[in-house]
């Protein structure tokens, strides 16, 4: 075996011979090297650890919100660092998403930061994060400010009956006292509020008052009013039949120049709907929409009565013969409309009245006029033949300066003739037979007019209003053209 000689001892005389295989100094070497790597690793680890630790806030402190405190810790090897604020051990809120790591930040505590005893501040650099040790506090030692940014706005109008009422804290608040219509609601810490359903065109006060640990600031007094029977109705029709919301002097406008003016002068309200639904669907505004009739029968049930049609009765509109006239018609003088009308107003108005609103409604396509009211309205109530004055008044209004500058086509003539006389649209069928009677001069205007006022349908109309009147022709045209019949 070879052999190697090692330093026994400093002996100048000589070496001592120890006979070491080279195996056995393999397995030293390698064993030594084995400890270093080791010791190496448990000092990395070690350095690790201690890249970053909190010092402020780490646990017992109380910190006043509104004021300016030092958050401080030891720096690891990243440049910047980032701190977070947690809340009963969940992330609460980001105190500043990256700041120089230099062991010191200045955070001035937002007085909207909820006052509490369990949080923690988290600090990471990218080497490593730490976190408070334990919990520290939050105090308020300042009276909160009011709350702000009231929802409805104050003095607001028109809201919804299901108003949710809503604010914004002020600055330092952690709860608020509610109060409404001059009752204590309780205290809470959310920021909304739903009193229970409010009645229509009333009116309301309310007031929240901001607290926190150092006393309460009681608020501003606000109030609202909700919106009317008539206005909701108005503003639905909109929202249904065109699918916007109406500007306030589109409300403003149907209300006074339709229902004040239907309540001032005695006349059916149910005239503001029928007026809606002539306006609206026949506009070029919902021309544009391009909805199915599947879609404006059920825009009708929407705008008119309320409620989405079940699936038989959309089946049965879907399936029949009718123009949209005819299915507004139908719609405006149902008992389902007249009943959701009475809740506005159970005013039907005067007989005569209405029956002159009427004509002008289907002639002029606006409602008549105080002064054409007046004098019409006398004169047919005094006519002791209403027949012979209706015809009058038609002929009269036909010829009148306004109709003549309409330039109205045959078609329309007919269409305000059915309108006017009968309260209804006419039906293909009849409009293309009396067109042809015009057109083809088998027939002039005022012998037209004749068949209509002597007709029994016209006949009906005159009973509904005045009583009795005898009986006349029937001025549907063919039995071919009779479409309209299947919803009479």
């Amino acid at each position: 075996m070879e052999t190697i000689h090692v330093p026994r001892n400093p002996n100048p005389d000589g070496f001592s011979v120890c006979p070491i295989s080279k195996l056995m100094l393999v397995l030293i070497r390698c064993r030594v090297t084995l400890v270093a790597s080791v010791l190496s690793l448990l000092l990395c680890v070690g350095a690790a650890e201690a890249s970053i630790t909190v010092l402020s806030p780490n646990g017992g402190e109380a910190w006043v919100t509104g004021e300016t405190h030092t958050i401080s810790w030891t720096p690891g090897t990243g440049a910047n660092a980032q701190i977070d604020l947690f809340k009963g051990g969940s992330l609460y809120t980001n105190i500043v998403p990256s700041t120089p790591n230099d062991g010191s930040y200045s955070w001035t505590i937002s007085t909207g930061i909820p006052t509490g005893s369990d949080y923690q501040v988290r600090i990471a650099d990218g080497s490593g994060n730490d976190k408070s040790d334990s919990y520290f506090t939050l105090v308020n030692d300042s009276m909160p400010n009011k709350a702000v940014n009231p929802n409805p706005p104050n003095g607001a109008v028109d809201q919804p009956t299901n108003k949710q009422l809503s604010w914004e804290n002020g600055g330092g608040a952690t709860s608020y006292g509610v109060y409404s219509d001059g009752q204590f609601r309780g205290v809470q810490t959310e920021t909304s509020y739903n009193p229970s359903t409010l009645a229509h065109s009333s009116t309301h006060s309310w007031r929240i008052d901001a607290q926190n640990s150092a006393g309460t600031t009681t608020g501003d007094p606000w109030s609202f009013t909700v919106i009317s029977r008539i206005r909701e109705f108005i503003t639905l029709f909109y929202n249904k039949a065109l699918g916007r919301a109406p500007a306030k002097i589109e409300v403003d406008t149907w209300e006074h120049g339709y229902y004040d003016y239907a309540l001032t002068f005695n006349i059916d309200v149910r005239f503001i709907g029928r007026e809606m639904g002539r306006c609206f669907f026949l506009s070029q505004e919902y021309l544009m929409r391009n909805r199915t009739n599947a879609d404006f029968i059920t825009d009708c049930y929407r705008a008119f009565l309320g409620r989405d049609p079940n699936q038989w009765e959309l089946s049965s509109w879907v399936n029949g013969v009718w123009t949209r006239g005819q299915a507004m018609t139908i719609f405006a003088e149902s008992g389902e409309f007249a009943n959701r009308m009475d809740l506005i107003s159970t005013q039907r108005g005067d007989p005569t009245r209405n029956f002159v609103t009427t004509m002008y409604i289907g002639i002029f396509d606006r409602l008549v006029d105080s002064g054409g009211l007046a004098y019409w309205a006398d004169a047919m109530a005094a006519a002791q033949s209403k027949r012979s004055k209706a015809k009058e008044m038609g002929l009269l209004l036909f010829d009148s300066a306004e109709y003549r500058a309409k330039n109205a086509s045959t078609e329309q003539r007919v269409i305000n003739l059915y309108r006017a006389f009968m309260g209804r649209y006419p039906g293909g069928g009849e409009i293309a037979y009396w067109r042809d009677q015009l057109d083809q001069h088998k027939k002039t205007f005022e012998q037209v007019l004749d068949v209509f006022v002597n007709s029994a349908e016209f006949t009906g109309i005159l009973t509904k209003y005045f009583g009795p009147q005898g009986s006349g022709a029937d001025v549907r045209g063919p039995a071919k053209a009779r479409s309209w019949e299947i919803y009479q």
